[in-house]
This record gives structure tokens, C-alpha cells and sequence, in this order.
């Protein structure tokens, strides 16, 4: 592929002029890397809350201040010899939740430019949100196998999902309209206290391990 040497080589410099020099400062500070990457997703909820208010510069400024710490956790990791597979799995699930986080922040600046109802905007939160977490109980499990970990634990599995969306689906369907608004906020909540039990399972097995 032409882009693929192009990349390699901006990724390069980038290594080489921003965030060696940045990692190395860091950990003369003696910052855990896992600090780092919790800061980035917290950037990534900030950017999510700029985009549903509509401040877009802002918002794209600040997620990208955000996968510029996303940079460095790792780097900082290798620097420090503290390289293990429970904060790869940190890692990897803040990943999936920021991107999504300002996938939900999008959603609620479309319903609101676009219908101007608070109750509108409410929804597709809570169906992009609802979405982001079911995939991610699932992903938890995926990456929990690919450390060699099995992760079948957790409140809400994909059956339990499906029941919850099958009956909010129905009862809106025959007119009960606060329905799907309160089935989405349920399995959003449920998903993510599924998310949090297996994260913990996992990096408790990992830990063990």
C-alpha cells in the first residue's frame, strides 16, 4: 500500500519529536501510565459534552487533545518496564468508550439541530449510549479470551439484552410512549454495570495470573 510507508514514517516522527521527549518527562514526574489513559478518556467525555452543545471546534479540539494522551500511556508503559496485560485491557476499553462517548455527544447535537426537542435528544443518547456499552460487555469478553482469561461473568448477557429490547419495542408499539425512553436508560445502565463487573473479573484473573 502507498499510504502504509507514508504512515509508518509520520508515526515515526511523531514518536520521535512529541512523545518520546513527552514520556520521558512524564516519567521523571513518576505518572503512572494508567493515570494517563483515564485522564484521555475523561477528555473524551468533555469533547462528548461540547459536541451535544454544538461546540464542535471545541469538541474536536478537545478529542484530540484526548488521542494525544491515548499516545502516551502506552509509551509510558514500555518506558517505565510496566508493561502488563491488565492495563492493556484499561487501554483497550477506554479506547472503545471514548470513541463512543463522542458518538453520544454527536447524536444529541443531530436531534436537537435537527427536531429541537429535548425528549428527542434524550433518546438518541440513550440508544447510541445503550449500543456503545452492549458491545462493549461483549468486547470485555472477546479481549479477556484474547489474554488467555474466560469471561463468562455479568448481570446482562446478550439474552437478557434482547428480552429488554423486544419487550420496550412492543410496549412502545402499542402506544405505551415512555416505553423505549425508559427501556434504553435500563439497559444502559444494566450494560454498564456489566461492563464494570467484567473488567473487574478480568483484570482480577490477569492479576492472578
Amino acid at each position: 500500500m502507498i499510504g502504509a510507508p507514508l504512515r509508518d514514517r509520520l508515526r515515526g516522527a511523531l514518536s520521535r519529536y512529541l512523545e518520546m521527549p513527552v514520556v520521558r518527562f512524564l516519567a521523571s514526574l513518576g505518572v503512572p501510565p494508567n493515570l494517563i489513559t483515564l485522564l484521555g478518556l475523561l477528555l473524551a467525555i468533555v469533547a462528548a459534552c461540547l459536541a451535544g452543545m454544538g461546540l464542535l471546534l471545541a469538541s474536536g479540539a478537545v478529542f484530540l487533545g484526548s488521542s494525544l494522551l491515548d499516545l502516551l500511556d502506552g509509551g509510558l508503559a514500555r518506558h517505565r518496564g510496566g508493561v502488563t496485560a491488565a492495563g492493556a485491557l484499561l487501554d483497550s476499553l477506554t479506547d472503545r468508550l471514548s470513541e463512543g462517548a463522542l458518538f453520544v455527544g454527536l447524536g444529541v447535537h443531530v436531534a436537537l439541530a435537527e427536531l429541537g426537542r429535548g425528549e428527542s435528544a434524550a433518546l438518541a443518547a440513550l440508544l447510541v449510549l445503550a449500543l456503545l456499552l452492549s458491545q462493549t460487555v461483549s468486547y470485555i469478553r472477546a479481549r479477556g479470551e484474547g489474554l488467555g482469561v474466560s469471561c463468562k461473568e455479568g448481570l446482562v448477557t446478550r439474552s437478557e439484552r434482547v428480552m429488554l429490547l423486544s419487550l420496550a419495542l412492543i410496549l412502545e408499539g402499542v402506544g405505551l410512549d415512555p416505553a423505549l425512553l425508559v427501556g434504553m436508560s435500563v439497559l444502559a445502565f444494566l450494560s454498564l454495570w456489566t461492563v464494570l463487573q467484567r473488567f473487574l473479573h478480568v483484570r482480577r484473573l490477569l492479576a492472578g495470573r
